[in-house]
């Protein structure tokens, strides 16, 4: 599970907040909306072994930006 807020974009790339699960601190990151590419990230500290929460949320933010209607924020979850 993974909650994203503050979604933003600025230009062509999409910013958020990144909350792993069970994380009280935010990390941050930043997709480029022409190439789907992460172009920066930070993960809280304690919670670096999330790397495929920044897989999950990559591929909403683009969906995200799709569609042109930025939510506050949003929670992902799978199994």
């Amino acid at each position: 599970m993974v909650l994203l807020k503050n979604i933003r974009i600025e230009g062509s790339v999409i910013k958020s907040d990144i909350y792993p699960e069970n994380s009280p601190k935010a990390g941050r990151v930043s997709v480029e909306l022409q190439t789907g590419e992460i172009i920066d990230y930070y993960l809280p500290v304690d919670f670096e072994w999330c790397k495929n929460h920044l897989f999950h949320a990559k591929r909403e933010l683009i969906a995200i930006a799709k569609t042109k209607e930025i939510p506050k924020e949003k929670l992902l979850m799978w199994y």
